[in-house]
């Protein structure tokens, strides 16, 4: 049983927001290069791109979670979904749309 919780005061967290466009255009070496530039930073994604082989994207439900990444006819809808997540998910896609990434640090 819990009796208390103690906070402790810590740096300031600070998010920052960055779009991404895809043309066409494969998509892991653009998240990759992101995530590499931000190794400790917490990123995730949001918005919808329009993949050319929906059938290879594979997205898993989990009873009693938060839905992530959803599929509908062509277009994969993110709501902060992890960067690792989709570049497992999206490795091998070419998409078209823009999504918004929220960088923030890794929490402790």
């Amino acid at each position: 049983m819990t009796e208390g919780i103690a906070a402790t005061i810590g740096n300031p967290a600070s998010t920052q927001l960055q779009t991404i466009s895809f043309m066409d255009e494969e998509i892991a070496p653009k998240l990759q290069e992101i995530a590499a530039s931000q190794p400790n930073a917490l990123i995730l994604l949001s918005g919808s791109i329009v993949v050319d082989m929906l059938e290879n994207v594979r997205i898993e439900i989990e009873a009693n979670r938060f839905q992530t990444a959803k599929v509908a006819d062509k277009t994969v809808t993110l709501t902060f979904h992890p960067i690792e997540l989709a570049l497992q998910q999206l490795s091998e896609q070419y998409a078209t749309g823009t999504l918004t990434l929220a960088i923030s640090p890794r929490p402790q």
